[in-house]
């Protein structure tokens, strides 16, 4: 299918995709989310094996618009080198292109369960919102309330720069290029980031604080008063401790890995992509979705299918935006 319709190419993406393992199962992810109007850039974990970087490597030699990012991090979970992975290729794709809409950060183990006409039309109707969770609760204030070392907590730490409340969200975000610029180029920004760097999962805290403080004036974030009730339509990502019944699959690390089981619920949900598939492990899922996807794009381009974002447009986050 060559046909790309002039309303995608006027609303071009920008794309991360962080990944450890398996260049096969970033392949099929390119393959779903590609077009040659949109940024894409790749980062592979510094550590992964050698023939993982040089297949990434043989990928983005054959796509003009795939770059591999700049410099590769040694990525380890829960702390700030998981973010900066996320920064290296945010700063690539700012600086490299120009004209690109919205920035969504991806890891190999997602896929899409939109068309990119669909999130097209889906991130049109944001007109400039980000879609970043968060929720304000004590439980989590231990994480920022301490120097971290090796997950240990070491001394108490000052205050967050700038008056800025702190919220716990998730790595998963789909922002605005102004949020993007704001996030790498504002002092406050900068302050906050280094403030994060030795609290524990960054990650979680650094995208959605700077969405959720008004005062920031940061592109594209919310300014209404109850952040947990806006829904998050980045990603459909099942969590054991949240209902351990809905998995088709199999838990790690009390994230769903998902079976055919759940193909119902992922060809029908709001949400943009799922987070998370295993190449090998029940593969008939990954097969399922990927035909179902490429029909839903195929029909689109035929005129067989309309996608209407309507229900999209009057989301808190786009209601009450910072424009």
């Amino acid at each position: 299918m060559n046909n790309v319709t002039k309303e995608e190419r006027a609303f071009p993406l920008a794309y991360s995709i962080v990944l450890y393992k398996e260049a096969v199962q970033v392949e099929n992810l390119l393959r779903a989310i590609y077009r040659p109007h949109n940024y894409y850039c790749i980062h592979v974990d510094r550590s992964s094996n050698p023939l993982v970087i040089s297949d990434i490597r043989a990928i983005v030699r054959c796509l003009p618009n795939v770059i591999v990012a700049s410099r590769l991090v040694d990525v380890e979970w829960g702390k700030f080198s998981e973010t900066e992975a996320e920064l290296v290729c945010m700063r690539d794709l700012l600086q490299k292109y120009k004209d690109w809409k919205y920035f969504i950060n991806l890891t190999g183990q997602e896929y899409p369960l939109k068309t990119n006409l669909q999130i097209v039309r889906i991130l049109q109707s944001f007109k400039g919102a980000n879609d970043i969770a968060g929720v304000r609760s004590r439980e989590y204030e231990f994480r920022t309330k301490f120097v971290f070392v090796n997950f240990r907590p070491r001394q108490k730490k000052g205050p967050p720069p700038h008056n800025i409340t702190v919220s716990k969200g998730s790595i998963h975000i789909t922002a605005s290029r102004g949020y993007v610029n704001f996030l790498l180029n504002d002092r406050r920004a900068q302050d906050f980031t280094n403030w994060v760097k030795d609290t524990r999962n960054p990650d979680e805290t650094l995208f959605t604080s700077l969405n959720h403080n008004p005062h920031l004036k940061v592109p594209g974030s919310f300014a209404g008063t109850n952040i947990e009730k806006k829904p998050f339509i980045s990603r459909h990502k099942l969590w054991r401790n949240v209902n351990p019944q809905s998995c088709h699959g199999k838990w790690l690390r009390s994230v769903c890995v998902f079976g055919p089981g759940d193909l119902r619920e992922l060809t029908s949900t709001i949400k943009l992509f799922a987070n998370k598939f295993e190449w090998g492990f029940k593969p008939l899922t990954l097969q399922c979705l990927s035909e179902w996807h490429f029909n839903r794009t195929r029909d689109e381009y035929q005129g067989l299918y309309y996608f209407s974002a309507s229900r999209y447009k009057n989301m808190p986050q786009v209601v009450h935006r910072i424009t």
